[in-house]
């Protein structure tokens, strides 16, 4: 009698493959100043210290001053974006999941419906 392994569909496969990944180089990295996160379709590994929200705030510090600011993202490594206090700053979390996020929208086609009206709005109140 021939065995056959049951394989998991390459979704549910790639996901255990990248929380595999994540368990080892966590294991890997424990006594080192390194994160490692398991978010939506990749595994970031970043110094301790850095994150998307730092990187952002770097940049909005060594820049002019911006009317506006609009952080999206649909991970847990885009909440570090989403908790910053900075005024102007518009957080949009893109799909579902718990976030710190001000706003919320259910895809990316509806993130990128709500830039269109948000720009078609914005030159229209400069004319």
């Amino acid at each position: 009698m021939k065995k056959h392994l049951i394989r998991p569909n390459s979704i549910v496969g790639d996901e255990w493959k990248a929380r595999k990944l994540t368990r080892q180089l966590a294991a890997f990295t424990a006594n080192q100043q390194i994160q490692v996160h398991h978010g939506k379709k990749i595994v970031e590994v970043s110094a301790a210290q850095l994150n998307k929200g730092a990187a952002v705030a770097q940049v909005l510090a060594e820049e002019h001053p911006y009317e506006c600011v609009l952080c999206a993202g649909d991970d847990r490594t885009d909440e570090s974006m989403f908790v910053l206090n900075t005024p102007g700053l518009l957080s949009v979390k893109v799909g579902d999941g718990p976030t710190q996020a001000g706003f919320r929208v259910a895809d990316p086609a509806l993130l990128r419906q709500f830039l269109v009206k948000a720009l078609v709005q914005s030159r229209g109140d400069q004319q």
